[in-house]
């Protein structure tokens, strides 16, 4: 189980990053005066995927915690 361990641990790194780098996109792609709309528009539609990538790849609290160990995720 070890191997598992370490495999969901870095998961979770990553995860942590990529929320971190969503986090500070979304407030680089706030609107800007002039900007088109539908230039906003886009670059929130891809925060939005990009959001949900992130949820799907959860191991602990994404829609597919059948994939991890029972052990590890009450170790969340």
């Amino acid at each position: 189980m070890r191997g598992v361990d370490a495999h969901v641990e870095a998961l979770d790194e990553a995860l942590r990053s990529g929320q971190e780098a969503h986090r500070a996109a979304a407030r680089e792609l706030e609107p800007r005066e002039g900007e088109p709309l539908a230039l906003w528009a886009l670059q929130g539609s891809v925060l939005d995927e990009a959001e949900q990538i992130l949820h799907e790849l959860d191991p602990r609290h994404g829609p597919h915690p059948g994939a991890v160990p029972p052990s590890l995720r009450r170790a969340a």
